[in-house]
């Protein structure tokens, strides 16, 4: 996760996810929400509540550590982690921009924004 070609590829699925919600149509408040909301359910599961190596042949020397504590080392700001905090933030406020005539949506991606941000502070590892 520390290569830029990680970073790219992880834009390019949320741009290509957003390309898709396009093409069926759906309205901008539901594309920029159902973006949000998936990146917050993925991310939160595969970063900070599954436990343990991506991998099977670590041999359980991770399988009390989530994804998130395992990068890095569990260095707190990295370049990396930092990256993983500011594009939910850019998102969060991309989708606000975005739905903000709408109230349910606006508080909907504002509770996903603030739960994936407050998720990768050292006060909840």
């Amino acid at each position: 996760v520390n290569g830029k070609g990680v970073w790219v590829f992880y834009i390019f699925i949320l741009c290509f996810v957003w390309f898709l919600l396009f093409l069926f149509q759906a309205t901008l408040p539901v594309q920029w929400t159902a973006l949000n909301v998936g990146h917050f359910l993925i991310s939160l599961y595969v970063f900070h509540w599954k436990r343990g190596a991506p991998f099977e042949n670590e041999q359980g020397k991770y399988e009390k550590y989530t994804w998130w504590e395992q990068i890095d080392g569990g260095q707190q700001y990295t370049p990396s982690k930092k990256f993983f905090m500011v594009v939910p933030l850019v998102l969060g406020y991309v989708t606000y921009t975005n739905v903000s005539h709408d109230l349910v949506a606006t508080w909907i991606n504002i509770t996903a924004t603030s739960i994936m941000v407050l998720a990768k502070t050292p006060l909840f590892h």
